[in-house]
């Protein structure tokens, strides 16, 4: 389940630009944020949480104690890939791909037990 809050876009129109032809987006950075927990609404602490960019290196966050993770300093006007994973637990799904146009949160990932093989 990913739940997306409001926020801002910046747009502006070039100098000269003649009835705003020629608009362009000004990159932003804002944050993405979310919460990884189990099927008992109970926090995953310690799960780790990928933010992929094509042109860019991943960026690794942990969750804290309460299942909160974040990634500050995100550029707009993009899509992005976000990751979990943990030694105990799976998620189905395992990855969100989000457009960033503003600032994100609420992403949850659910987590359950991942079953001892015999």
């Amino acid at each position: 389940m990913i739940l997306l809050t409001t926020g801002s876009v910046a747009l502006s129109t070039a100098p000269g630009d003649k009835k705003g032809s020629d608009q362009r987006h000004l990159q932003s950075l804002v944050s993405v944020r979310g919460r990884v927990i189990n099927a008992y609404g109970q926090s995953l602490a310690n799960t780790i949480v990928v933010l992929t960019h094509a042109k860019s290196e991943p960026r690794l966050s942990r969750t804290n104690a309460f299942g909160y993770f974040f990634f500050d300093g995100v550029s707009t006007g993009s899509s992005y890939t976000v990751s979990v994973s943990h030694k105990s637990y799976e998620f189905n799904p395992g990855f969100v791909v989000i457009n960033v146009e503003e600032e994100v949160s609420n992403i949850f990932f659910i987590g359950k037990p991942i079953e001892p093989e015999d």
